[in-house]
């Protein structure tokens, strides 16, 4: 069932069940299925229109659909968090289209872009893109001989340098930064996109059966490092940077996993880094688009057939259920070519469609909000300044 949240024509809340198809434009879709309000069924459609900042609006095709949403209005809008069971409703799913802006219409090749992880994967896919949409890119990775093949592959040296780098040594990374700005002076994307499963099996089930005083060997946690500890180094690296551009700020876009909303047993580790990156995300991108003009957002990729994925794995998935690298570009476009400031969204690329998840409601209501309210003092004492968020507790 694809569920999205809506307004009807009064103004409140309306569920939706069933499944999109487009209409018409890339920003219209009619839904086949029931409103879990009114139960008009699916002729005629309701039909939903994508407007700024992801917001969908639910138009009645006709008299009798609009009496019927009428009364729906006058029901509790409680009914909502009922219908969503209290959990993470996505603000509305689209299908993933890249978009169809490229270097000709721009004519130049100033903006600049490094991207982690491009020596393999989606990110030599992505670099590859952003190259043709006229960036200047950084092709960032640890094999420097992966790295100059992406750079040849691409066959324009002016615009395209390979920086080799270890994304869990903050030192390694802030030589690479200083050395693209030192090339370009300037930077104006960073996807933080490099990623490793885990190195090894955290539930230790070999140990069954050592004696008491045999304790297990130290976990490697390469994948904390360079999936979660990396990311933090890179952030803070990127702000620093593009605090020095020309008009101060950036856009950074993180790759994390669906596995950071649903765990997936096999990666323990990895889904843990992962779902710290969406929380770190969510945390910080309001204070970095308020204080630096720099929009932090993460890209949650479904099952992509990447050389960490296991060939007889991907095999094991149907079709169907796959994410081609095409839809995971697509997430980065919404996020790059953005004009209305949106920061902190988690976009889930999930096969052919693109879906926004929100946080969680507040289980115990304004309680529980008070629990992770800002309070300035400390936050002051902390940082350094004070946040200046409008919900802070003075």
């Amino acid at each position: 069932m694809v569920v999205a949240s809506g307004y009807a024509s009064g103004g409140k809340p309306a569920i939706l069940s069933g499944g999109y198809r487009q209409s018409g434009s890339s920003t219209a879709y009619e839904i086949d299925g029931l409103c879990t309000r009114c139960g008009t069924g699916a002729a005629p459609y309701h039909k939903v229109i994508v407007l700024k900042r992801c917001v969908i609006r639910l138009v009645a095709q006709n008299d009798e659909l609009a009496r019927s949403n009428s009364a729906m209005m006058n029901e509790s809008s409680d009914d909502r968090a009922d219908a969503n069971a209290k959990g993470m409703v996505n603000d509305h799913i689209e299908n993933a289209t890249t978009s169809s802006s490229t270097v000709n219409e721009r004519g130049d090749h100033d903006r600049v872009v490094i991207v982690t992880g491009a020596t393999s994967g989606m990110g030599i896919d992505l670099a590859k893109h952003l190259h043709q949409k006229g960036w200047k890119v950084a092709v960032v990775g640890r094999n420097a001989a992966a790295g100059q093949s992406v750079v040849d592959q691409i066959a324009d040296p002016e615009h395209t340098r390979f920086f080799q780098c270890h994304l869990d040594s903050y030192a390694s990374q802030a030589e690479m930064y200083k050395a693209v700005w030192s090339i370009w002076g300037r930077l104006d994307l960073v996807c933080a996109n490099a990623g490793i499963v885990d190195k090894g099996s955290l539930y230790q089930f070999a140990w069954r059966g050592k004696c008491v005083d045999e304790v297990p060997p130290e976990p490697d946690l390469q994948c904390t490092d360079v999936d979660y500890k990396g990311v933090i180094y890179g952030v803070q690296l990127a702000t620093h940077f593009m605090r020095h551009n020309a008009t101060p700020g950036g856009k950074i876009i993180v790759n994390a996993s669906i596995g950071g909303i649903f765990p997936h047993r096999t990666y323990p580790e990895y889904c843990g880094a992962k779902a710290a990156v969406i929380q770190y995300v969510r945390g910080v991108a309001p204070l970095l688009r308020m204080k630096e003009n720099i929009f932090l957002n993460v890209v949650m990729p479904g099952a992509v057939a990447t050389p960490i994925v296991p060939k007889a794995m991907i095999e094991a998935v149907s079709p169907d259920c796959l994410t081609p690298v095409s839809t995971i570009i697509a997430a980065h476009d919404r996020f790059i070519e953005d004009q209305d400031g949106i920061c902190g969204q988690a976009l889930e690329g999930s096969a052919d469609k693109l879906v926004y998840y929100n946080l969680p409601e507040y289980g115990n209501g304004y309680k529980t909000k008070r629990a992770v309210t800002v309070w300035e003092p400390l936050f002051e004492m902390t940082h350094g300044e004070g946040s200046g968020l409008p919900d802070a507790i003075p």
